[in-house]
């Protein structure tokens, strides 16, 4: 019980956050600074909607996604959790990006986390306003 309210809540406050995002211009800083940051995430996952993913699943559109969606053999905890409910919302994804192994004990992500909060802002941005409308 104490889990779904922590779901309920975590999609409430990322609603909340993800319409100050996705309002976000392309040339905002942010944007520029979350594209710069996104590198290290390049090294796995494609943002081409129409590329086969190769390691790691394609995060075109991922910002307000269910969870394991998008053609990709996801780890159980993965698809666990979609079917709990896990939407990619901005709380969400700040709090994998973090510690991914922390949010989601059990995912095959091969990575450890990103510690500044500003930078996952970034990132979050970047997401938002280069691939949120795929």
């Amino acid at each position: 019980m104490r889990n779904r309210w922590i779901l309920v809540g975590s999609l409430a406050l990322g609603l909340l956050v993800l319409a100050g995002y996705a309002m976000r211009p392309a040339d905002d800083p942010a944007v520029a600074r979350g594209e710069h940051a996104y590198r290290i995430c390049a090294a796995c996952h494609i943002i081409d909607s129409e590329a086969e993913p190769h390691s790691a699943p394609s995060l075109a559109g991922v910002a307000g996604r269910p969870a394991a969606s998008g053609g990709f053999a996801y780890s159980e905890a993965l698809r666990a959790a979609a079917a709990a409910g896990l939407v990619w919302n901005d709380a969400a994804l700040d709090a994998f990006i973090a510690d991914p192994d922390g949010f989601l004990p059990g995912t095959s992500m091969g990575f450890a986390g990103l510690a500044d909060p500003a930078a996952r802002r970034d990132v979050i941005a970047f997401l938002h306003a280069r691939l949120g409308a795929d």
